[in-house]
């Protein structure tokens, strides 16, 4: 196994292929009800591809951080004065520049090859056990009476959906699923909202929200000969500007319009992940499906092993 670099996050992915290359001795809790011919090599390639892919999603992650820092450093942010038609009262508002779609493309990069990795385990295992991967995925639901059902026989006449393929050969793994795991909206890993993350970025561009939250080192002056030098100020919705709460009147001229900083989450009427941080938010992404894939090797070896 070719050594992976460590991470940001505390080596979580290094220390889960350190734990994964001790079990491969033990592989019978793997193995399908009924049958001792798995190909354990086809699993630990399995395995070891969706760690790859998480990793690659971590890379993603920094990329786009990185991106961000530089976006921040340059000059992305214009201020501008509008009068409001019912006070008459002048707005000071500041205004983000797009981001660049650099940014935008590795985040949904990065939302994609965590939904890969988990698909490899899926079908990595069914392949390993001799069984046909055709419409297999990951299996993760909008709630867990859905995701349940998803696993039950099929109805007299009706074809068996493929999740039904799973728990019958891999019933440690259903039980993992759907009583630790959890992966329906709002569970424990957030694996349906990340899935759902990458299937929404298949057809559209998921494009955060950049607002200026502080400008520092402002310089203003206003009709009646006051100045305020080197000042900072904190921005409401939008990057707007009370001017009046402190003490601003008049006609406003920007001398100096400082260094903004400005935050970046998802776009509040988003179907997941409304209004996160997008770096935090993606951080804990790449985390926890690392930890889901080890809990499945965990709680199916634990199973298998009674």
């Amino acid at each position: 196994m070719v050594g992976l670099p460590g991470f940001g996050f505390g080596g979580v992915l290094k220390t889960r292929f350190a734990r994964s290359s001790r079990r491969w001795s033990a592989l019978s809790w793997f193995l399908p009800l009924g049958d001792s011919d798995m190909d354990a090599t086809i699993l630990k390639d399995a395995l070891f591809q969706a760690g790859l892919k998480v990793h690659r999603a971590d890379c993603h992650r920094q990329e786009a951080e990185t991106w961000f820092s530089q976006y921040l450093q340059s000059d992305f942010c214009r201020v501008v004065i509008d009068k409001d038609a019912e006070t008459g009262h002048q707005l000071v508002r500041a205004v983000a520049d797009k981001l660049p779609t650099d940014i935008v493309l590795a985040i949904g990069d990065t939302f994609h090859n965590l939904s890969s990795a988990l698909d490899y385990v899926m079908t990595g295992m069914m392949r390993a056990a001799n069984v046909s991967t055709t419409r297999v995925s990951f299996p993760t639901d909008e709630s867990r009476n859905a995701l349940r059902k998803s696993f039950m026989p099929p109805k007299p006449g009706k074809g068996a959906p493929p999740n039904r393929r799973i728990v019958e050969n891999f019933p440690a793994l259903v039980m993992v699923l759907l009583t630790k795991i959890k992966p329906y909206r709002g569970g424990n890993f957030r694996l349906w909202e990340i899935r759902k993350a990458d299937n929404i970025d298949k057809h559209n561009l998921i494009i955060p929200t950049v607002a200026v939250t502080q400008l520092h080192g402002v310089y203003l002056a206003d009709e009646h000969g006051n100045a305020w030098q080197g000042c900072s100020f904190k921005l409401g919705p939008g990057g707007t500007l009370n001017a009046i709460q402190y003490g601003i009147t008049g006609d406003i001229e920007i001398r100096d319009k400082g260094q903004p900083t400005a935050s970046i989450t998802f776009p509040q009427g988003a179907e997941v992940f409304a209004g996160d941080p997008v770096f935090p938010t993606l951080m804990q992404c790449v985390q926890l499906v690392a930890e889901a894939i080890d809990l499945i090797e965990a709680g199916c070896t634990k199973h298998f092993s009674k």
